[in-house]
């Protein structure tokens, strides 16, 4: 029996088959014949990276913008910004229209790229094209990484998104020459739609939540919030956290929380509409202070509802001296797991330190 003839499910399962193993297999596939060219290159092409402004020199990239019909199969996009010239001038990247999640990355190994950098009538017309992407009806997923001061006024009018995470990020008041680019992009009349997800572990947190809260051109709420995670730095961080808490407390089922050092949290303080909810908490350990911000935070933690399963800890600092803390906290985790992360110089005994947990599977050490 020739392929053109075998059952859409067989040749489903086949490519299924070969999608675990390397991409040149699907490549060939989609080579071999045309009853598996859609089915093969709809794997080939449904998770892809792109990078900007230098795309349209790549073989990916000049592929997708010659090619409707492949466009139409890229569910997730990676866009990487790099803080380049491009070799001659910038080539417009074509919209996606079955786009679903997109990651915006910013490609400095030093520190989050900037956002305001520019290369003239090129950077405009990448920063359209970026806008373009966030702005599709289709997406539900938006992550923004390792970029300074993105424009917050563009997060905000997205309003079909469902799930947002800006990553090792901060957020800015928007320019009026970004201002200028998006307000034709978005789509009339643009309903005020609701995140369920939302992380956010930058310090600039509050910039967001008074965007939300005040700006006329937000389109998204925070109202029906299902799942939240959060970094707190200082005062105004917390004052942001408590008001996402409250306005999404009828909603919110799943709370993480990470705990900057030298800053120290109380429950009264922070005003958890229900404590079940916090699932994760993470807390950075520089000093020895740091101990006992951590341990006071969770014997507060009502006992009778505490629904947490799991403790990260970022260890930057002598553990040796702080045995009696360690036994503080094995005696506060509960069932919870707890995972240490270690820089090799600070790595100890932590099996004799937390002899309890030791042998029950539920303490895991990264070293990094």
């Amino acid at each position: 029996m020739t392929y053109d003839r075998l059952p859409q499910e067989i040749l489903e399962l086949i490519l299924d088959e070969v999608s675990s193993a390397l991409t040149p297999a699907l490549l060939n596939c989609s080579l071999a014949c045309s009853a598996l060219r859609d089915t093969a290159q709809k794997r080939l092409f449904h998770d892809v990276c792109i990078h900007l402004p230098d795309t349209g020199h790549s073989l990916l990239g000049q592929t997708l913008v010659a090619n409707a019909r492949l466009r139409a199969f890229v569910t997730t996009l990676r866009i990487v910004l790099e803080p380049v010239l491009p070799r001659t001038s910038y080539c417009s990247f074509p919209s996606l229209p079955n786009l679903a999640h997109l990651n915006i990355t910013g490609d400095n190994l030093q520190a989050p790229l900037d956002w305001s950098w520019t290369l003239g009538e090129d950077w405009e017309t990448c920063k359209r094209d970026v806008f373009r992407m966030m702005c599709l009806p289709t997406l539900r997923t938006l992550r923004i990484c390792n970029i300074c001061e993105f424009p917050v006024d563009v997060l905000v009018a997205c309003g079909q998104v469902q799930e947002l995470d800006v990553h090792e990020s901060s957020v800015a008041p928007g320019a009026d020459d970004d201002r200028d680019l998006l307000c034709p992009l978005l789509p009339l009349p643009g309903p005020r739609a609701s995140l369920q997800g939302l992380c956010f572990s930058y310090y600039t947190f509050p910039l967001l939540v008074e965007a939300l809260r005040s700006r006329p051109a937000s389109r998204m709420s925070i109202a029906r919030l299902e799942t939240l995670c959060l970094s707190i730095f200082d005062r105004d961080t917390e004052q942001a956290a408590r008001e996402v808490l409250s306005t999404a407390a009828a909603s919110l089922r799943h709370l993480e929380l990470c705990f900057e050092p030298f800053f120290q949290v109380s429950w009264d303080t922070l005003g958890l509409p229900d404590p079940s909810i916090l699932r994760q908490v993470t807390f950075y350990i520089t000093e020895w202070d740091d101990y006992g911000n951590m341990n006071a935070f969770l014997e507060q933690m009502p006992r009778a509802s505490n629904n947490l399963a799991g403790v990260v800890v970022h260890l930057q600092c002598e553990c040796a001296c702080a045995e009696g803390a360690w036994r503080r906290l094995e005696e506060l985790l509960g069932a919870a797991r707890l995972e240490v992360r270690v820089e090799d110089e600070w790595c100890a005994d932590f099996a004799r330190l937390l002899p309890r947990l030791a042998g029950t599977g539920r303490l895991v050490v990264c070293v990094e």
